[in-house]
């Protein structure tokens, strides 16, 4: 993931910036977030002053930068541990974009009975009062808080999240053009255009659009703006190949990298072959025959 040469000495060092963004939004220890949980744990136990980690803002279109006291907070969550109970780190926005949310949270029709409108009248027009000063903040507080303005050539983004609802790859390919930066993305699968049987038929956030239409759409974008990717198997690999070669477009860097999340520290356990009388009768017993790949966790299944 690290950028593909050093820069020369007069250059500012590497940076890795590490996005964080859907374990802000979601803290679940599943799937894709146990590879990101697990691969931030790495990136703090190194200690690397060239590393940062980000989370991307919404509402002013930028990256925001975490401090590692932060990023704990969000690891001990994923974990289930104290800071989920608390409540733990909020996701990057504005001062007006907090203020405008209380307003609509807030509103009088939301009130449960007529008596309570003069309360909430009186706090909205409060909040209103406010909003001239959360602009003001916020044109101030954006050159200091936009980690990614001070990005440059010696800067590779790099994003575990298979986003194609909130990553804003549009700013990414902007920031390609303007500062040189690297950006590396993954592929962890491409089974809703291999298999579209195991999927919706249509999109939860475009309704109207079919969700292998808006899927191939994203793929096709991240090949467009990636630097390098990142394929978790070989199985992933082919089907990319197999899927920039319908669609015409160029696969750049790639590089095969077994992701996988909560393994390394388990004890290794040898398989135990079953004793006769432990066996289950003929004819009561499903088989079900498949591969573990990378390319998901599969720690439920071996669990199991």
């Amino acid at each position: 993931m690290r950028h593909r040469s050093r820069p020369e000495p007069d250059v500012a060092p590497v940076r890795l910036a590490y996005d964080c963004t859907a374990l802000v939004r979601d803290p679940a220890m599943v799937g894709v977030a146990r590879v990101m949980v697990a691969v931030a744990e790495a990136l703090l136990a190194e200690d690397d002053p060239g590393t940062v980690f980000v989370a991307y803002d919404h509402t002013g279109r930028r990256f925001t930068e975490l401090d590692r006291p932060a990023v704990r907070a969000l690891l001990a969550r994923a974990h289930g541990g104290e800071a989920r109970r608390t409540g733990a780190v909020a996701m990057p926005g504005s001062r007006l974009h907090h203020l405008t949310d209380r307003l609509l949270d807030e509103r009088p029709a939301t009130a449960r009975t007529v008596g309570r409108l003069g309360y909430h009248a009186r706090r909205a027009a409060h909040e209103v009062g406010r909003v001239p000063r959360a602009v003001r903040a916020d044109r101030h507080a954006g050159s200091r808080q936009c980690a990614s303005r001070r990005w440059g050539p010696a800067t590779t983004y790099c994003s575990l999240a298979f986003d194609y609802h909130d990553l804003d790859l549009a700013l990414l390919h902007r920031l390609r053009a303007e500062q040189g930066l690297t950006v590396a993305l993954v592929f962890y699968d491409l089974t809703p255009l291999v298999t579209p049987q195991h999927h919706s038929e249509f999109s939860a956030w475009e309704p109207n659009r079919r969700f292998t239409e808006v899927f191939r759409a994203h793929c096709a974008a991240l090949l467009d703006t990636a630097d390098r990717l990142i394929v978790s198997s070989d199985a992933t690999w082919r089907d990319l190949e197999a899927f920039a070669a319908e669609a015409g477009l160029e696969v750049r860097g790639a590089v095969q990298v077994p992701l996988v999340a909560g393994l390394a520290r388990e004890p290794q356990v040898r398989p135990a072959r079953l004793a006769e009388p432990d066996a289950p009768a003929p004819g009561r017993f499903v088989l079900t025959v498949g591969t573990i790949e990378a390319r998901k966790n599969h720690r439920l299944l071996l669990d199991v």
